[in-house]
């Protein structure tokens, strides 16, 4: 049996679509008209579904182009990261110097008096001022964990200030109580200090419900300032994850943003952002997906032991020597194993070597100074050790053109292109069409930088293809 679509104005069984999204119906045209001041707000080639096994997601409501503007979005609320250097609550720019003002109210650090009447800052100062003994202000200069209530208190005054994004913000995923039951320190210490410090008048789980929906959803991008910040979009979380992404996104310097088609989609296509960055190696992006959003990750690149042919991840045999270790699961265990001679190696092993060399890469003068032939044979160490798809390659090529980046003699050059034409080669099985990487100025036009990440974390990123999640 199919379902009758009702008229958005009179609620008259419907005989059109919007031509733009198809996702809103009408009786008449003249409806349509009538309603399109309204729903113009809201039109985007977009439409929510749901599915036993992904939970709630967005898929496009109609074929779409790369490139092509699919959702766009305002955070409901904003504030610094929860692990920040020192940020007015007035104006978000940061504090610099040992020597600043703070609110007289409060106490919290700001970057001048005449933040003490910011609106982003009022209505939570009294409420921050309950901490008459300072337990919770940062002290001193320098990056501090304390900023983590920040957001959550201002989400929480949304149940006042804004009560239909408030009600947005509790349709939010929030696995607040495995946060709980795996005794998530940080997580723990805000619910905490919010209730019985600040005393406000919402419930133990309200608090548990808006930093877990703000741990598990919230997006971070820089200010036009450089100013590393967070927001709440209650549509964008509605993006499932998967580590070869569909779409690319943008912010302006006011956290708005937006999201455009990597590449041609049809209709019913999912709308797949990356929670994790494309560039991790597999044991980071499990972990990630596992320890911050309750999943292991089975997508078309996780489910294939070879990385979309790439074997990313994946150490050479020492046996066999063309061919590469590939992850597999058995009860529950990874375990790297030859295809062919069936070598096996422990994850851990693995993740040393890689670290080994990563920690070269960091640590100064393996690039330093390096003239062009230098360079090429110090990756070509690196590629005997892994190969030229390689997680660790990726990042030495990195560091290469890093190093080389003022070199214009004829061989800096020609590595350089070399260089640079394997890398994209990488990247477009790993993130095909218009991404960030390879895209137009004017396709991907953005004045913010963004990254997904979890509100106590350092790495970019967010969550997958949920189960039952939303």
């Amino acid at each position: 049996m199919v379902l009758k679509k009702a008229c958005e104005v009179c609620g008259g069984e419907a005989t059109v679509s919007c031509s733009v999204c198809y996702g809103s119906h009408y009786c008449s045209s003249e409806h349509l008209r009538h309603h399109w001041e309204d729903h113009r707000r809201c039109c985007h080639p977009v439409i929510e579904q749901t599915d036993p096994a992904a939970g709630r997601f967005l898929a496009t409501s109609r074929d779409v182009q790369a490139g092509e503007l699919l959702l766009k979005e305002s955070p409901i609320a904003v504030g610094p990261r929860a692990t920040s250097p020192l940020v007015c609550l007035g104006c978000h720019e940061l504090i610099p110097g040992t020597e600043f003002p703070r609110c007289p109210s409060c106490w919290w650090p700001l970057c001048s008096s005449d933040c003490v009447t910011s609106s982003l800052h009022q209505a939570e100062c009294p409420i921050l001022a309950v901490d008459t003994k300072r337990v919770g202000q940062p002290i001193a200069a320098g990056s501090t964990p304390r900023y983590d209530i920040i957001l959550v208190l201002r989400c929480l005054l949304l149940r006042r200030k804004d009560p239909p994004a408030w009600g947005r913000l509790l349709d939010m995923a929030s696995h607040a109580q495995r946060r709980l039951q795996n005794k998530d320190q940080h997580h723990m210490a805000t619910v905490r200090y919010i209730k019985e410090i600040l005393k406000v008048d919402y419930s133990v789980e309200e608090i548990n419900h808006a930093r877990g929906a703000i741990i598990t959803n919230c997006f971070e991008w820089r200010s036009s300032s450089g100013v590393s910040l967070r927001g709440v979009y209650p549509q964008l979380a509605r993006m499932n994850h998967s580590c070869r992404p569909t779409v690319t996104m943008n912010c302006d310097c006011e956290g708005t943003m937006s999201v455009l088609a990597a590449a041609d989609m049809q209709r019913g296509d999912q709308l797949f952002n990356t929670y994790t960055g494309t560039t991790q190696p597999l044991w980071e992006r499990r972990a990630y997906t596992s320890e911050v959003h309750f999943f292991t990750c089975d997508c078309v690149r996780c489910s294939d032991p070879t990385e979309l042919g790439l074997h990313y991840s994946s150490p050479r045999c020492e046996k066999c020597m063309q061919q590469y270790l590939e992850a597999t699961t058995w009860l529950g265990e990874m375990k790297w194993e030859c295809p062919v001679c069936g070598e096996r190696k422990p994850e851990l092993d693995i993740r040393q070597e890689v670290e080994q060399w990563l920690g070269r890469f960091e640590s100064d003068d393996t690039f330093l100074h390096a003239t062009p032939y230098a360079v090429k044979s110090i990756l070509d160490k690196v590629e005997e050790a892994f190969h030229s798809q390689h997680h660790v390659w990726v990042l030495a090529a990195h560091v290469a053109i890093r190093t080389l980046q003022k070199n214009t003699s004829r061989a800096g050059l020609i590595l350089k292109r070399n260089l640079w034409r394997k890398l994209l080669h990488i990247y477009d099985t790993l993130e095909p069409g218009l991404t960030k990487r390879r895209a137009p100025r004017s396709v991907t036009a953005a004045d913010g930088e963004l990254t997904k990440v979890p509100g106590d974390a350092v790495p970019a990123g967010r969550r997958r293809s949920r189960s039952g999640q939303g």
